[in-house]
């Protein structure tokens, strides 16, 4: 039996709770590169899983499904694979849950749940997705715990996580913003104003800071459309961003190991030739370190694993 949330976990969890009820996330938006990147995974992972135990039907959690965009990309495009949406809010899963049924999907279900609440059944899936999650919880050490005694032996985990380097600016932009709105109750208003500020403070300069390039009108007046991502990204109650060393820890800690850092360029060609022969020379939790000096990266997107992998 898991020990009770301490009270200060358990107030900001009914906050995050609180914040995606007037904000269900991600809502209407398209897939994004990392999106594309997941779907090819899972693929290969489907394919590995035939080759290896014959036909059968994998079992996938979507840890965190808001309102339910992956959940139902990944029913509807492996119709073998069984989906299970979780989220802490309601108001999402009506939304996911009325998605599934308009797609004509019967392999994906929803259900409310909270990652910090209790332990999930033991080891009762295969691939485990948690996108954007764990980084917005009171306590990511606890829900990462939670994730990985659900992943079956052989299972695979996809987590999605803030980087601390590469949100710098971004969280600087954040805590300016909230000092602005800091007397504004109304959630409506609010977005109102930090839509204006991504959009009109400087020449776009909060959305360069996000992103790491400086978009042009037409491409920041369509990022901004979307409240739902508004609040997300400007306004959200509860976020945590780290670097690698402290990822790689917590994963650790759980019993986990990375077994591929995905969407990055590790090669290290990005510096000069003699410097990037010293990168290749490092031991490899040095080696990553290093690398994620090197990439400042705005979020870790990983493949873990209970046994084997990569780094040791």
């Amino acid at each position: 039996m898991t020990r009770k949330l301490d009270e200060p976990d358990a107030e900001m969890t009914r906050a995050v709770a609180s914040f995606y009820e007037r904000h269900p996330f991600p809502g209407e938006r398209q897939p994004d590169a990392d999106g594309l990147l997941l779907m090819r995974r899972v693929a290969s992972m489907i394919a590995d899983a035939r080759h290896e135990a014959g036909p059968r039907r994998l079992r996938l959690l979507d840890a965190g499904c808001g309102t339910g965009n992956t959940s139902v990309a990944l029913a509807r495009t492996f119709p073998a694979l069984d989906v299970q949406g979780m989220d802490i809010c309601g108001r999402s899963l009506d939304l996911a849950r009325a998605a599934a049924q308009d797609a004509g999907l019967e392999n994906v279900a929803f259900a409310q749940g909270d990652l910090l609440a209790g332990p999930l059944p033991a080891g009762r899936w295969d691939i485990i997705v948690c996108l954007g999650v764990v980084h917005h919880t009171a306590n990511m050490e606890r829900a990462l715990g939670h994730l990985a005694q659900a992943l079956a032996p052989d299972g695979r985990m996809m987590l999605w996580v803030y980087g601390r380097h590469g949100r710098y600016h971004h969280q600087l932009n954040r805590r300016l913003l909230a000092l602005l709105l800091k007397d504004e109750t109304d959630p409506t208003r609010q977005v109102e104003l930090a839509r204006e500020f991504a959009l009109d403070t400087g020449d776009g300069e909060p959305l360069s800071d996000l992103y790491g390039f400086v978009p042009g009108r037409h491409e920041r007046e369509q990022v901004v459309l979307n409240d739902a991502w508004i609040a997300d990204q400007f306004l959200h109650t509860n976020e945590r961003a780290v670097d690698l060393p402290e990822f790689l820890g917590m994963i650790k800690a759980v019993g986990l190991v990375m077994h591929e850092w995905l969407g990055e360029d590790t090669s290290g060609t990005r510096l000069p030739p003699a410097l990037a022969a010293r990168l290749d020379r490092l031991p490899e939790q040095e080696r990553l370190c290093a690398l994620d000096l090197l990439l400042k990266p705005r979020r870790y997107f990983v493949e873990a694993r209970r046994k084997g992998g990569w780094p040791s």
